[in-house]
Order: structure tokens, then sequence, then C-alpha cells
């Protein structure tokens, strides 16, 4: 009679099987979570994007400019070109648009103080006025 270990090694059946779950990783002196081998590109992209972001908002804050700070600063300054045409009627290509359209919304706000699209709101009964419809009825 066979035993069942010599049985189910005849037909090649293995009931037990093997793995390893991987519960922490240790990469040069540090220890990691699990978690960290599900990392995909995107989740690397927001944080390297919030990384870069980081640094021109601090370069910004002391002045220093570097790559990720010079956009900020051109734009900066094209608003401050801006502020300072229109407000002493200096005039270049980007200011006569900036003007026309602050020309039309003035426009569009004289003619139409409350808005196109102004409905009257609808006012809330409070229970004084709740109270008294019910005692009528």
């Amino acid at each position: 009679m066979l035993t069942p270990h010599t049985r189910s090694r005849v037909l090649q059946i293995s009931p037990f099987t093997y793995g390893l779950v991987i519960r922490q990783v240790y990469d040069s002196g540090a220890v990691f979570e699990n978690d960290m081998l599900d990392i995909t590109d995107d989740v690397l992209f927001k944080h390297f994007s919030a990384g870069v972001a980081n640094v021109a908002a601090i370069s910004l804050a002391i002045g220093f400019p570097n790559k990720a700070s010079a956009p900020h600063l051109v734009i900066n300054a094209y608003k401050n070109l801006l502020a300072v045409a229109l407000a002493t009627e200096i005039s270049f290509k980007g200011v006569d648009k900036v003007n026309n359209v602050l020309f039309t919304l003035s426009l569009s706000l004289f003619l139409f103080p409350r808005g196109v699209g102004y409905f009257p709101k609808k006012k809330k009964k409070g229970p004084e006025e709740e109270f008294s419809v019910k005692q009528k009825l």
C-alpha cells in the first residue's frame, strides 16, 4: 500500500505551494514598506511636479532666480508692465488688447449692473412667516 506522500509524488501532485511574500525592502541602509514597489510613472511625475513647484515658490519668496522660478519672474514682470502702462496710458502691443477687454468689461458692468443672467433670489420664509401662513389656512 502506498502512503499519501508516495501517491502524490507518483501522480506529480504537490499539495504545497512555495513562494515569497515581500513585506519590506532593504536598500542602502534604508528599509521601505511593500507599498513602495507599486509606484507608477504618474505618481513619480506628481511628486516631482510638487517638488518643482515648491522650489519655484521658495525661490520667488527669497528673490533667488533659478530655472524653476524663471517663468514666474517673466510673467510677474509682464504683469507689472501692464499695470504701469494701464495707469499711465502708455501703449504697446499687449496693453491694447488688455485695455479693450477692460473697457468692454466696464461698459457691460455699466449697462448691466446686476449682470446679464440676474434673477432675483427667492426669499426664504422664516419660522414666523410659515406659522402665520398656517394660521390663515
